[in-house]
Parts: structure tokens; sequence; C-alpha cells
């Protein structure tokens, strides 16, 4: 195998984990799925035409994919929705599901770090009159 093959191995089986994350990321507290999605959409474009072609027709992530390259980012409103469904759905579960303090220090720095992911590290849209 050449470098250029295990690369693209390597690349086909993150993006798969990376997918997968982002997956998880939708219904579990403190894991963001936008990066994750972001970061396999980049891997699959580098490596395999078809499974990038696959995650942007799918009909779970390919709407967000194409809002994203539109708008060049996520909107302030979009990035304030994700922050505040994440910190409460980790409210939440500390409250009525982790009665266990390290669970719940567990959960809640995860949502912390999330948040901040969110906030700081994904890109904001380009604020132009079309998507007011």
């Amino acid at each position: 195998m050449s470098g250029k093959d295990v690369r693209k191995v390597l690349y086909v089986g993150c993006g798969t984990v990376c997918t997968l994350l982002a997956l998880a990321g939708i219904v579990l507290p403190g894991l963001p799925a936008t990066p994750f999605l972001l970061l396999a959409s980049w891997l699959f474009i580098r490596s395999s035409p078809s499974l990038h072609a696959r995650l942007e027709s799918s009909r779970l992530f390919g709407p967000y994919l194409k809002r994203y390259r539109e708008r060049g980012g996520v909107t302030a409103k979009g990035k304030t929705m994700i922050v505040i469904l994440m910190l409460s759905v980790v409210a939440v579960s500390c409250i009525f599901f982790l009665e266990s303090l390290a669970l719940r220090l567990i959960v809640v720095s995860a949502g912390i770090a999330g948040a901040v992911c969110v906030i700081f590290f994904v890109p904001g849209a380009s604020c132009n009159r079309d998507h007011l």
C-alpha cells in the first residue's frame, strides 16, 4: 500500500467515526454534532467523493451542510439555539437522571466544553441581507 492509499483509508475511517459522533451528538448531552459533521465532510472530500456525496445528500445532514456552505458558517441565532439546547439537556440529565456527583461533574464539564467549542470554534455565518 502506498502512502496515498494509507491516507485515504485513514481519512475514510476517521470520517466514518466523525459521522457516527455527529449522529450521537444529536441526542447526547454535551457532545456537539457540528464539529464532527464538518470534520467528516472535510475528510470525505479528500478521500471518497462517493461518501461525501452520500453525506451531502442525506436527509439528516445534507440540508445542514448546504446551509453551512452557503452562509459560510452557523448564524448567531443558530449558535444560541445550539448552546441553549445543549445546556438544557445537560441540566435535565443532571437534575433528573444522574445521582452520582462524579457523573454530574463529567456531564457538566462536557456540556461546558461543547458550548465553548460551538461559541469559539464553529465559524459564524457571514451577515448579509439574504439570511436575516
